[in-house]
């Protein structure tokens, strides 16, 4: 929805809808969050199993699996903070929102390599530290925007209302994720 989110919030603020924008932004966190959901499920449940089958000897599927249970969190994390993210760039904030991005992979890179010359390294405690350093992350960079008020004029759509209920804009980013979603298909393959 990342790439949808871009467009829409683009045309929205474009028409000086910023309470639309915030919706946007706002279904982009839902929606993915609510089509997430399952194949985190999934990926809890049955990763060893998919692991095996691709033909993994079982020790690297139960190192894939412990690691798999927590990354799923991570891009939960990451969907979210993206869609923070995606809004600070098209506000002309993105000087801001790179430099923040950047600072909090070389906070993650630090954790990772901390846990790896750790004590008992695993990847366990590797996942953990990507969703720490991403929640702790994502917290600071909300702090910040509040802060300075970058925001304001979206929060009437981000939390002040219920995008779900706004049928348009959920059709209007559905039609346009799945056509740019076909498009990164036949591009990428």
């Amino acid at each position: 929805f990342q790439e949808s989110l871009t467009t829409l919030c683009s045309q929205a603020i474009g028409a000086r809808n910023k309470k639309l924008a915030g919706q946007y932004v706002q279904l982009s966190i839902v929606l993915f969050l609510v089509l997430w959901a399952p194949m985190a499920v999934v990926l809890v449940l049955y990763m060893n199993e998919i692991f095996l089958w691709f033909g993994f000897d079982e020790v690297v599927a139960n190192l894939g699996t412990e690691f798999a249970r927590i990354y799923v969190f991570v891009i939960a994390v990451d969907s979210v903070s993206n869609s923070i993210h995606t809004l600070l760039d098209t506000i002309d904030k993105e000087t801001y929102s790179s430099l923040f991005g950047v600072g909090e992979e070389l906070v993650a890179t630090l954790a990772v390599l901390g846990t790896a010359k750790g004590p008992d390294p695993s990847l366990e405690k590797v996942g953990l530290a990507f969703v720490l350093v991403g929640g702790f992350g994502m917290v600071a960079n909300v702090m910040v925007i509040m802060w300075k008020g970058w925001y304001d004029p979206y929060l009437p759509g981000i939390i002040g209302s219920s995008a779900l209920q706004n049928s348009k804009a959920i059709m209007l980013m559905l039609k346009t994720s799945s056509s740019l979603s076909v498009g990164f298909v036949l591009a990428y393959g």
